[in-house]
């Protein structure tokens, strides 16, 4: 309630404040934002087509043997290695175990220099391109690097565990069955990015104490930190009012109302297809830079954690992963024959599982707040204090002019 009275007060002034250079100000900003996410935008695309056009331009014969997939590389002079690549790939490779090692499994580090990284404050493309020989599918897991002063190849290795997830579960599942693989596609692999089920336990949270949803910032809440603006604002306590209420609404629609109970609202969650930008081949799996720009209003579905597939795996063993990924049936009915459950309901406990070891949960003990959990006083109460903020809106006003 607090936190209503308080974004009360904050948008009446804000409405009764005379318009001056600001405003401008604030259009060029605006501006400057939306070329700069273009240019990100453009370079991730450059960046994600030259790797896909060369991981499906490597030589065939590479099929994956005991020692696992070999790595390539694009870019760097002869003889440069990455001991750490090499590293996690045999390490993740020996924790599959007996693998089915059905699919050609392939790794490519690609030069990131060419696509200005640095200036551009962002990283380019990192995921796998899923595609098809004369064998059958393929799989190649793709990330950028860079070349040290002694001529290593480096990583960053978040990026290279998350681009080798899908082959990962390729090779140890063979290749999904068509009402997986259709998920799969639409959902650009978005839920298939962890490789967490290889070695941790089940009691584990994944995430990082993540949100069970993608989390996208909403940047119209930057005024409420600059220091320019209304004192009173500062004095209410709004930047910690505007952290508090913010990451649960900035998870999409679907995922509040599942997190407050909601089964079908949680299988929409996981199945609504994702949304990126434009040009962007359906053989490369989802990267978050690629949702940039897309226009998300508060209803609008964010795809499910990218960890989802390996908690499943985690959390209910991998006998019956392998009957749910092979599975030719549509997912709802898939999920159901393999796991004995709805989706929607397992969805439900784990995302609240999730929601509830999240950071915002532990450090600011944030609640979801949807509007039909007001209790009736509320709205009243919101009404009064908005009267009393125009009150001092309007007094504020009538000192200004006669000061001036």
């Amino acid at each position: 309630m607090v936190a209503l009275v308080g974004l009360a007060i904050y948008a009446t002034y804000f409405l009764h404040r005379p318009s001056a250079e600001p405003e401008v100000v604030d259009a060029r900003n605006q501006h400057f934002d939306e070329l700069a996410t273009r240019r990100s935008q453009a370079m991730m695309r450059w960046s994600a087509l030259s790797a896909r056009e060369a991981a499906l331009a490597l030589p065939g014969g590479s099929e994956t043997g005991g020692a696992g997939p070999q790595i390539a590389t694009i870019g760097f002079p002869a003889g440069a290695t990455s001991p750490v690549a090499d590293a996690m790939v045999r390490d993740r490779w020996k924790a599959l175990g007996p693998a089915v090692r059905a699919a050609p499994f392939r790794v490519l580090l690609y030069n990131q220099a060419a696509y200005d990284s640095l200036r551009a404050q962002i990283y380019p493309y990192s995921g796998a391109v899923l595609g098809s020989s004369g064998a059958g599918p393929i799989c190649v897991a793709i990330t950028h690097a860079s070349l040290n002063a002694k001529r290593h190849i480096v990583i960053v290795k978040s990026a290279l565990d998350q681009a080798l997830a899908p082959c990962l579960l390729m090779a140890a599942f063979g290749a999904p069955g068509s009402g997986m693989h259709a998920w799969l596609r639409n959902t650009r692999y978005a839920a298939a990015q962890s490789n967490a089920w290889l070695n941790r336990p089940r009691s584990f949270v994944d995430g990082g104490r993540r949100p069970p949803w993608e989390w996208s910032y909403d940047g119209s809440w930057n005024d409420v930190h600059d220091p320019s603006q209304f004192s009173l604002m500062r004095t209410l306590a709004g930047p910690t009012i505007a952290m508090a209420l913010t990451p649960p609404y900035q998870m999409g629609g679907p995922a509040l109302h599942c997190l407050n109970g909601n089964d079908v609202a949680c299988r929409e969650g996981v199945l609504q297809p994702v949304q990126i930008v434009d040009n962007v081949p359906e053989d490369l799996t989802y990267s978050w830079v690629f949702g940039r720009g897309i226009q998300r209003s508060i209803i609008a579905p964010h795809p499910v954690a990218d960890w989802f597939l390996s908690d499943l795996i985690r959390l209910e063993g991998r006998e019956r992963f392998a009957k749910f990924w092979k599975s030719d049936q549509p997912i709802e009915a898939a999920f159901q024959e393999a796991y004995g459950r709805d989706l929607g309901e397992w969805t439900r406990d784990w995302g609240l599982r999730q929601w509830r070891e999240s950071w915002w949960t532990k450090e600011l003990r944030t609640s979801v707040l949807l509007g039909v959990t007001l209790a009736p006083s509320g709205p009243v109460l919101v009404l009064l204090w908005t009267a009393v903020a125009v009150l001092i809106a309007a007094w504020t006003a009538t000192r200004r002019q006669v000061t001036h």
